[in-house]
């Protein structure tokens, strides 16, 4: 009985495709009809998708575009203390009305034990644990 030993070596290249990069692909290869029987059955699936016709709304986009600018600058500009600041107290109302949950109190919001919780010397992991504390007894 004989036993050979021996090596072997193989050079190969492989390619694997992300299941996207297949879609890509795919998508890419498609003839108009099936491309926009594609694209409809996409829209009717997704709820999320919406047709964009180009040069139809960019006047509203750019107006919005403006007005988003024009509030940024206004929020982001120094607070001026002369002449009573009357503007930016209209500034700051403005800001309260536009995010109201960023204002709101979260103090004043919080009901009576959670403000007593608050208070200092209250906190005792004991006593949130419905056990009494030795060393608060002894004060």
């Amino acid at each position: 009985m004989r036993f050979d030993t021996s090596q072997h070596m193989k050079m190969g290249q492989q390619m694997k495709l992300a299941p996207r990069m297949i879609q890509s692909m795919e998508i890419l290869q498609m003839a108009l009809p099936a491309l926009e029987e594609r694209i409809e059955q996409e829209l009717e699936s997704n709820i999320a998708l919406e047709t964009w016709e180009p040069g139809a709304d960019t006047q509203t986009i750019e107006l919005e575009r403006a007005e988003r600018d024009r509030a940024d600058r206004e929020n982001e500009r120094e607070l001026t203390v002369e002449d009573g600041g009357a503007g930016d107290f209209e500034r700051l109302g403005s800001m309260e009305a536009d995010n109201p949950e960023a204002f709101d109190n979260e103090y004043s919001a919080a009901s009576l034990h959670a403000r007593q919780s608050l208070e200092p010397g209250s906190y005792s992991p004991s006593r949130m644990a419905g056990e009494r504390d030795a060393k608060m007894d002894a004060l």
